[in-house]
């Protein structure tokens, strides 16, 4: 018996909720009703977000438990938020939105590189495998420089199950 599932994918980089309409760099609030707004148009099935705070150290108008809020005003029933960072305001990272149950999932967290070359600064970035039984889904967050990105290759690259039929990046 075959199974067709026909699934609606979204990957986002917020930037924790910057809205970029503003020109002037300094000047960008953060505007979570555009975002919300971005998403429920689209109405994935399943979103993976970078750039995203979780429970904040500081509660403002800005650092929030962003994942909570978009859990809830998008319907998404199964979220989870992997960690990347501690920032100064709480913690940041990925985060994975679905509507489809996943029975587990693994955060793995991609080695920082040695050498820094191109941009003179990274982030530490993590990788998310989500298991939803005939598939595994993949969320990972690359960086800018060449060694960020070899190093997210490798880690993807060992996280893959060579025992799946199917995995969704």
């Amino acid at each position: 018996m075959v199974i067709i599932m026909m699934i609606q994918l979204m990957t986002y980089n917020i930037q924790h909720g910057l809205d970029y309409s503003s020109r002037i760099i300094g000047k960008r609030k953060v505007n979570f009703a555009a975002i919300i707004e971005t998403i429920n148009a689209l109405n994935p099935d399943i979103l993976s977000i970078n750039e995203i705070y979780g429970k904040g150290f500081i509660e403002s108008e800005e650092y929030f438990d962003q994942v909570s809020y978009i859990a809830a005003n998008c319907n998404f029933k199964y979220y989870t938020f992997s960690k990347a960072i501690d920032a100064k305001n709480g913690e940041y990272g990925s985060a994975l939105f679905s509507k489809i149950p996943f029975s587990d999932y693994e955060i793995v967290h991609i080695p920082d590189p040695i050498h820094i070359h191109k941009f003179g600064t990274y982030e530490s970035r993590v990788l998310t495998k989500f298991n939803y039984g005939n598939f595994d889904l993949i969320s990972l967050h690359v960086g800018l420089n060449p060694d960020e990105q070899e190093n997210a290759y490798y880690t993807l690259m060992d996280t893959i199950d060579p025992n799946k039929k199917t995995v969704i990046l």
